[in-house]
């Protein structure tokens, strides 16, 4: 499913052969999101280093080629942008359509449209015709429902859907795999998120998963992924989501994967 990334007009910059880093390298930093969202409205530019923009494709690459792995994503001071925003701006270009959604009281979806189209030259557009989303929070069913899902013919065309929820945890069935996903910054400067919201675990097998991996996602509900699982019954065609949590740890669903909602007595940690 990588090779759908590989042909945006950016890839030839973005591809490297050097393995993926796993943990946060000396000298960067996870962002203070809640920083940045209080004043987005007064912001004018986002901006995403090239050295970051390199790391982020690598990140996204890799999580999509493992699904349910959780990639630490961490950003040098050169940028400023949340993590989700950095995973756009990595991507998308002037011959990119993409559209911004919130579900989130305190994300104004046309603020941070602005600032995407401003920072990266990519043009807007309606979600049908969009080719990155990027949802801060759930998207409804009826959104989800709107995506261009490509087809037999031209899987190409089917959207990638960025998602910010509130925290990701991971476990797997085999142990062959321990990425250490251990959270490497302070959260008293956390996300103005409603930490009541939904939580679903779900279990994921397919292409790039040995046996059967687990992920457990604060902030979408079990509906979210029954409404995925309905787009992408129709592989090749389908949408591949990107799920971003609020200290930038990253996970992603192909559309080849099949998952299902689990449930579990004990809370995941």
């Amino acid at each position: 499913m990588s090779s759908y990334i590989a042909q945006s007009p950016n890839s030839a910059r973005k591809q490297s052969t050097t393995k993926p880093r796993r943990k946060p390298p000396n000298g960067t930093r996870f962002l203070r999101p809640s920083s940045i969202l209080k004043h987005s409205s007064d912001m004018k530019f986002l901006t995403l280093a090239p050295i970051d923009a390199n790391y982020t494709f690598r990140a996204m690459l890799q999580t999509l080629s493992r699904p349910g792995t959780i990639e630490a994503l961490a950003l040098s001071d050169q940028s400023q942008c949340l993590p989700e925003t950095a995973l756009m701006l990595a991507l998308i270009d002037v011959e990119t359509k993409f559209a911004v959604l919130s579900s989130l009281e305190d994300i104004d979806a046309k603020i941070w449209a602005r600032l995407l189209s401003s920072a990266s030259g990519a043009p807007q557009a309606e979600l049908p015709k969009a080719e990155w989303v990027l949802s801060f929070g759930e998207p409804s069913t009826d959104e989800l429902n709107s995506l261009a899902r490509g087809s037999a013919n031209e899987p190409e065309a089917g959207c990638r859907l960025i998602v910010a929820c509130d925290k990701l945890s991971q476990f797997a069935s085999d142990t062959s795999d321990t990425s250490d996903t251990s959270d490497t910054s302070d959260t008293s400067d956390s996300r103005l998120h409603d930490s009541t919201r939904a939580s679903t675990t779900i279990g994921l097998r397919g292409p790039g998963v040995n046996g059967q991996i687990t992920l457990h996602v604060d902030g979408l509900s079990e509906n979210f992924f029954a409404t995925l699982a309905k787009i992408n019954n129709s592989f090749p065609a389908g949408v591949d989501v990107w799920l971003c949590d609020q200290l930038g740890h990253l996970a992603a669903i192909s559309r080849s994967t099949e998952f299902n909602v689990m449930q579990f007595q004990e809370t995941i940690a």
